[in-house]
């Protein structure tokens, strides 16, 4: 990692701001604000209370990053121990392999304690999330809750050393055609020739496939 220009700011409580943070073709955060236990101070062994980012950019494996390939971008989260991290981002940029941006979340909040990871924040044109990873042993339970005002999308997933095992959905719906394309973009002929404002509710079961999701 690449760390530029850091200061300690001393009053009223110490805290340290680096301006940039970067790994090459993996990670960059910008605006640092790392705040420690007032505690840990007196005893001159500094833990991290809470880490706030003005923006992040995380750059994946992956270059096709949808509902029908989530699992594979889960999966590398949870591979690269992602799961340990708290932080709050204002901005959260994810770049695929090909440098399109599948999507960016704005007002994301990471936090990680011994009951798990819980993560919130607002993706543009989608809406509102919130969710968790809740670890036992090599397995790790998914679960994302997404708001809109006319849709709701609940997941549950369950994955195994990494690796998408099981999982169930749920959506609620009263435009079906324009939240199917927005959750699957390779549907978005759809929406041209499907229009209702009838509620809809559509639960499935997901299973991994060498191809792809059923």
């Amino acid at each position: 990692l690449e760390a530029n220009n850091f200061r300690i700011i001393k009053f009223p409580v110490p805290y340290l701001v680096i301006d940039e943070i970067k790994q090459e073709g993996k990670i960059a955060l910008k605006d640092i604000k790392i705040e420690f236990l007032l505690a840990s101070l007196f005893r001159f062994n500094p833990k991290i209370s809470e880490v706030t980012i003005g923006e992040a950019v995380v750059h994946l494996n992956n270059d096709d990053v949808n509902f029908l390939s989530h699992s594979e971008f889960i999966s590398e989260l949870i591979l690269k121990e992602a799961l340990s991290v708290k932080a709050k981002v204002n901005k959260l940029t994810f770049v695929e392999s090909d440098n399109d941006v599948p999507f960016i979340i704005n007002n994301f909040n990471f936090s990680s304690g011994n009951e798990g990871t819980n993560f919130e924040g607002i993706i543009d044109n989608i809406g509102n999330i919130n969710g968790s990873f809740e670890k036992s042993a090599d397995n790790v339970l998914f679960k994302i809750d997404v708001q809109d005002t006319s849709y709701n999308f609940k997941l549950n997933e369950t994955y195994k050393n990494g690796l998408l095992f099981e999982g169930k959905a749920e959506l609620k719906t009263t435009n079906l055609s324009s939240k199917i394309a927005k959750l699957i973009p390779d549907f978005g002929n759809i929406e041209s020739y499907l229009s209702s404002n009838e509620e809809v509710k559509i639960n499935f079961d997901i299973k991994p496939l060498k191809q792809g999701l059923t």
